[in-house]
């Protein structure tokens, strides 16, 4: 899969790491978010479901649109995208975190949601 990224849940915190060109193109290694401060995780069909949460301007990273957005958008409320075209992808919203929205393609984002639920619930 050429767009991805893992996550786990360490310590505490989801770590979510883009893979392979994915961290070239989003200009990132990791992200942390406190599970704490994870208020709902989903599976989306497409980038076009929630397209609508996206606020901003690109703020380091890459844009091609309709192929690619990868990196941090928007400045007051950043969300951190890494998604291109007609594959679901897990959706991570948490207000008051360094990116208030997550959204990432996993290789099963449906298991990657469960995994974070159940570590919402944990806590």
């Amino acid at each position: 899969m050429p767009l991805h990224a893992t996550a786990d849940i360490e310590e505490g915190n989801l770590v979510v790491r883009p893979v392979g060109i994915a961290r070239f193109l989003s200009l990132r290694s990791k992200i942390v978010t406190p599970v704490r401060a994870i208020t709902s995780v989903t599976t989306e069909p497409d980038f076009k479901a929630v397209r609508g949460e996206v606020r901003g301007a690109r703020w380091g990273g890459s844009s091609f649109p309709g192929l690619v957005h990868a990196g941090r958008f928007g400045w007051k409320k950043p969300s951190f995208l890494l998604v291109g075209r007609h594959r679901p992808l897990v959706a991570v919203r948490s207000p008051g975190a360094q990116f208030e929205l997550q959204l990432f393609y996993a290789e099963d984002p449906h298991g990657v949601a469960r995994k974070i639920e159940r570590a919402i619930t944990r806590t």
